[in-house]
């Protein structure tokens, strides 16, 4: 790839990069611009556009922190995003030219997150042959539960049965509008009783994220008499991301969550290659929750890793033979 140049992103360059996330083959919508930006203020941007030429080759969405590159720390994955047609040389140069940019920037290292494989258009496991040549070291690893359209699996009894059992129930499932009420009463109250965690976004922030992208963002609430389960799916062309799914107490007794992924996957996304039904991970991706794990399982699904690795900006001198 001959006249490599690097262009640090500002937002004079919003089109251009949504233009070039639209085409990539591994990208979503969370590397558009009005997703990485809605918290803006608690990150230092430092993304890359790659250039051959007057050609835009590559986007590297990242943010700095210290001496650190993530890729992105305000986001599930990260990676190099790559055109459909790229070849497995042009990568090797465009990491050669990022870690020289960076390490000549006084950064030591980058924390980068991998692009999940079930969410590309094409392939693209061009990144994770150049960090082996890198020696990156893979600092942690996710275990994802996916359902797959092409290799299905048959749900487990427990699951079969809460889901017979449900539809006995005359559930009423809303598309909302307004997170507001499902993290007050369902997910914020879950999360904390059972993990003492809260959510990642706040709902401010997922309403703002829901109105930016209202056909890639839904939240599907399930009710008798009282909201009792929902569901936040992030929808891409060929699988579609449950971000959040969480019941109140009698909604989890009731199979409520069980009816509302059971519709979701049978009926609504059933012309979805994937359906992930997110990790279920602590400790850096070193503890598993099994009772969450065995829960998804119910469903058919089955485990993809998402790896992370930390690359040294000194290794950029590995690659130089494609520079």
């Amino acid at each position: 790839m001959p006249n490599i140049s690097l262009k640090r992103y500002s937002p004079n360059d919003k089109q251009t990069w949504n233009n070039f996330v639209s085409e990539a083959k591994n990208a979503t919508f969370l590397f558009n611009r009005d997703y990485v930006d809605y918290h803006s203020d608690r990150f230092i941007d430092h993304s890359l556009l790659v250039y051959s030429g007057d050609n835009l080759e590559a986007l590297f969405v990242a943010n700095e922190d210290g001496n650190t590159i993530h890729s992105h720390a305000g986001l599930t994955y990260g990676g190099m995003i790559l055109l459909p047609d790229v070849r497995l040389e042009e990568v090797a140069s465009i990491f050669y030219h990022v870690l020289k940019y960076y390490k000549e920037q006084s950064f030591s290292s980058i924390q980068y997150k991998t692009f999940p494989s079930y969410f590309t258009t094409y392939p693209a496991y061009e990144d994770e042959y150049v960090l082996f040549l890198l020696n990156a070291e893979l600092t942690k690893r996710e275990a994802s539960c996916v359902i797959s359209r092409s290799e299905p699996m048959s749900y487990r009894n427990n699951r079969e049965k809460s889901v017979r059992d449900s539809k006995a129930i005359p559930y009423k499932i809303n598309i909302a509008t307004d997170p507001t009420k499902f993290w007050r009463d369902v997910l914020e109250p879950n999360l904390f009783e059972r993990y003492s965690a809260k959510p990642v976004h706040t709902p401010q922030e997922m309403k703002l994220l829901m109105e930016r992208f209202p056909t890639n963002i839904k939240l599907y609430e399930i009710y008798d008499d009282e909201l009792l389960a929902g569901a936040v799916i992030y929808e891409m062309p060929n699988a579609v991301q449950a971000q959040y799914l969480s019941a109140t107490p009698t909604g989890r007794k009731n199979g409520a969550l069980d009816f509302l992924i059971d519709h979701l996957v049978t009926n609504v996304y059933q012309d979805k290659d994937y359906f992930s039904l997110g990790t279920s991970n602590e400790d850096e991706g070193r503890s598993l929750n099994r009772g969450l794990m065995s829960w998804k399982e119910g469903f058919g699904a089955r485990t993809r890793v998402h790896d992370f690795y930390r690359i040294e900006t000194r290794n950029f001198s590995l690659l130089s033979s494609y520079a």
